[in-house]
């Protein structure tokens, strides 16, 4: 019975002597966030001599000695600490770090020198000491404690990622660079990882020409190593250098014996960055490499729609168009139509029906395509949106909604769906059934596929804010049957309906739609001075309309592209960004306009 008391009295005093101290932590800590340093100090020393445990308030009592300036105590304390734990490298760098608290610089140096030289081969307490010295600030010997300590453990990517940051937070590029390429050299598995790290950490071209060059060197002396040349491969792409990526590529698909896969896939980003001419010889290489290559046929097709997008993108001619529609006879000729040419056959008719003016041609090339058992549902339902184009450029507005229905009714919550269900809204705006096609819009404006939905959006604004005091659409009417004139790219009937508008309707508010609709018609048309003028007005005289945000995209695009006028371009970027920081153009704009800055796109 005696015992049992006498162990419940020691519980007792035991729980006591813990709520006790936990009230002094609380206590001491509270003191020091208010800036009471002593006595914080008082009630840390009382906690430190008196813990079992009294590692866990050193810290604390140093810092408020330090705060104290109380240096005497503090040396002491340390002194303390070190032959309490005379293995721990960071309670030696303590002392350095009072010596720098008290302005004597170059002894704390020497004396951070000394706890470097005097590490263990210790990995937790190399690590220990690095993380101190990045905590107080030392980064300098942070990177001298994890560069030793890798040499003491005889293992060259110990802390790499430690150092690397440090580098990175010092602003020394080169340094960085190296450390993550030193990872490469022993493990290529680390690719990926270094591109994101690159990716995140490297600005400019400038820096990412330290990466090319240390590249460059490497590949030079370690040319076994394909982690660096598809390193440089990366490099190049995302400095926009595309031509050296295809010839770097090239030298991996022989060195390895590839099959041209690298070279397709890089040909898409160059087409995607509209360097024609780049993917171009990308299929050409592949191409050279015969029809036993599983990619000969598509990079057939591929160089075809290239060219095809190369040609009307630019300032393009009847008989370039012409050139261009022969290939693609001819490989239909040589391959067939089927299922593996289906996707030229596509890309022909669309040259045919918005190029050529051969749109009954390019009604008989689809319909093939859809007669065909085994394309997949989603080429089938691009390719009936095609359809339904042509339909409408030859004149057609009813068989339209009957294939644009049956691809909504199969792609009900995709985009490829919500496309074709704002397309067919649209033919009953065309229609001047205005009321049907804002039900359907208003639907459309939920869409998950942000352009739609933002489509959706502007049409039925446009529906809303044109309707008559009479709830008439009399100019709107006009209007419409103008835009349709504009899809069948007949432009000088659609510009002389435009202009009857403010003739007959007088009191219309269409003047920013028929300034953007016409703005469009001369940019189709290259006409790029009219259109200059036609989006200047939009943006300076119905800045707050809704196309203000559309008209300075466009003309900002002018500048850049066609009229190489880089300098305006930037500047309407930038007057984008900031007047209109919800538009949908704002992830595109941001990407223009670093690049105009001479940024890197990542």
């Amino acid at each position: 019975m005696k015992h049992l008391l006498g162990f419940v009295i020691f519980l007792l005093l035991s729980s006591n002597c813990y709520a006790q101290r936990l009230s002094n932590e609380a206590l001491a800590i509270q003191f020091y966030r208010n800036g009471e340093y002593e006595k914080a100090a008082e009630l840390f020393e009382v906690l430190y001599n008196n813990a079992i445990d009294n590692d866990s308030y050193y810290e604390n009592l140093l810092n408020s000695y330090f705060r104290l300036q109380d240096y005497s105590k503090a040396e002491k304390l340390i002194n303390r600490q070190k032959k309490r734990f005379p293995t721990r490298s960071i309670y030696k760098a303590d002392l350095g770090h009072l010596y720098k608290q008290s302005d004597q610089i170059q002894k704390a140096n020497t004396e951070f020198e000394k706890v470097i030289s005097e590490m263990r081969a210790d990995a937790f307490d190399i690590s220990d000491l690095g993380q101190y010295f990045y905590r107080i600030g030392e980064q300098e010997f942070a990177v001298k404690a994890f560069l030793q300590g890798r040499k003491l453990l005889n293992n060259k990517l110990m802390y790499v990622f430690d150092v690397s940051k440090l580098y990175i937070l010092q602003n020394k590029k080169a340094e960085y660079v190296e450390e993550m390429l030193n990872l490469l050299e022993e493990n290529e598995a680390y690719l990926e990882q270094a591109k994101n790290s690159f990716s995140t950490n490297l600005e400019g071209i400038e820096e990412y020409d330290i990466l090319k060059n240390s590249l460059l060197r490497r590949i030079q002396a370690q040319p076994q190593n394909t982690a660096y040349s598809e390193l440089l491969i990366w490099q190049f792409i995302q400095t926009k250098e595309f031509s050296m990526a295809i010839t770097q590529t090239i030298a991996i698909d022989r060195r390895l014996n590839e099959n041209g896969e690298r070279l397709m896939q890089l040909a898409q980003i160059c087409r995607t960055n509209e360097a024609y001419d780049e993917a171009l010889r990308a299929y050409n290489y592949v191409i050279s490499k015969g029809n036993s290559s599983p990619y000969f046929i598509s990079a057939r097709i591929e160089k075809l729609n290239t060219a095809s997008q190369k040609v009307t993108a630019g300032n393009y001619t009847n008989a370039e168009l012409a050139e261009i529609e022969k290939d693609y006879w001819a490989l239909l000729d040589e391959f067939g139509k089927n299922e593996q040419t289906a996707f030229a056959m596509r890309d022909l008719a669309n040259l045919k029906a918005k190029y050529l003016n051969k749109v009954d041609d390019a009604i008989v090339l689809l319909e093939t395509i859809l007669a065909m058992p085994r394309v997949t549902p989603r080429f089938l339902a691009q390719c009936k949106m095609d359809l339904a184009d042509a339909y409408l450029l030859s004149g057609d507005v009813w068989e339209p909604i009957l294939l644009l229905g049956q691809v909504d009714k199969a792609f009900r919550d995709d985009p490829i769906g919500q496309e074709a269900r704002f397309k067919n809204a649209k033919i009953s705006y065309y229609n001047g059934d205005f009321e049907w096609a804002k039900a359907q819009l208003d639907v459309l404006k939920g869409s998950t596929s942000q352009l739609w939905a933002n489509d959706a959006l502007n049409l039925s604004l446009l529906i809303s804010d044109n309707r008559g005091p009479d709830t008439t659409f009399d100019a709107l009417k006009v209007y419409a049957s103008a835009e349709l004139l504009i899809t069948q790219n007949n432009f000088e009937a659609a510009i002389s309906r435009l202009d009857t508008i403010s003739i007959l309707y007088p009191s219309n508010s269409l003047a920013d739609d028929i300034l953007m609709a016409k703005a469009k018609i001369y940019l189709h048309k290259r006409e790029y001075e009219k259109a200059e003028k036609a989006l200047t007005e939009v943006f300076e005289n119905y800045a707050f309309e809704l196309w203000a945000d559309d008209a300075l995209f466009l003309l900002a695009e002018l500048y850049e592209e066609k009229l190489n006028e880089p300098a305006k371009a930037k500047q309407l970027y930038e007057r984008l960004l900031f007047d209109f920081p919800g538009s949908l153009y704002v992830v595109e704009v941001r990407k223009r306009f670093r690049n105009l800055r001479g940024d890197v796109l990542n």
